[in-house]
């Protein structure tokens, strides 16, 4: 037995399969036509030629490429699923079709509810309505933005003046260190 082997090839295994496949096929082919016979280099331009003109069904499913060498072929999205050690398709995205979900993805909170994948990093402000510190944990909470006037809580990200003092006026905690 090889190590690795067995049938429980991952996506990728696929497509490297494919892609000795696809070499081989084309030695093949070249060799056929006596081009090998020579021993002389073989162009780039000749094996771009052989390769592009390819097609065959593989394990991924029918191989043949584009005049740009690209290979022509629904793509599968998948996810993967520790539990049964197995990737499982969730959708196809075709040229004419574009994307369609064939499957829900279950998440890792085991609902098909997408998690919000929307991460930051919290940050401290100084609130001027309530004269207060606060911490926004999600870092959504609080928009950072260039304030218009309106509200004194508004935080100006772009540009301030740093005195190192909170500052209502130019809506700024500057309490602490300002070389950010």
């Amino acid at each position: 037995e090889y190590l690795g082997g067995g049938s429980n090839l991952t996506p990728y295994g696929l497509l490297q399969y494919d892609m000795v496949y696809s070499a081989a096929l084309a030695v093949d082919k070249l060799d056929r036509k006596g081009i090998l016979d020579k021993g002389e280099r073989i162009p780039a331009e000749t094996w771009t030629k052989t390769i592009n003109s390819l097609e065959f069904e593989s394990v991924s499913g029918l191989v043949s490429f584009d005049p740009q060498g690209d290979r022509l072929a629904d793509i599968q999205v998948l996810f993967y699923v520790p539990e049964q050690n197995e990737w499982r398709q969730c959708g196809i995205w075709s040229e004419e079709n574009k994307f369609s979900l064939t499957e829900d993805i279950i998440w890792f909170s085991n609902t098909t509810e997408v998690p919000d994948l929307d991460v930051r990093e919290g940050f401290g402000y100084w609130s001027c309505h309530s004269k207060e510190k606060y911490f926004d944990e999600t870092g959504k909470t609080i928009l950072l933005h260039t304030p218009d006037g309106s509200d004194v809580d508004d935080i100006d990200s772009s540009s301030y003046l740093c005195d190192e003092f909170i500052d209502c006026k130019n809506l700024s905690d500057e309490s602490g260190e300002c070389s950010v």
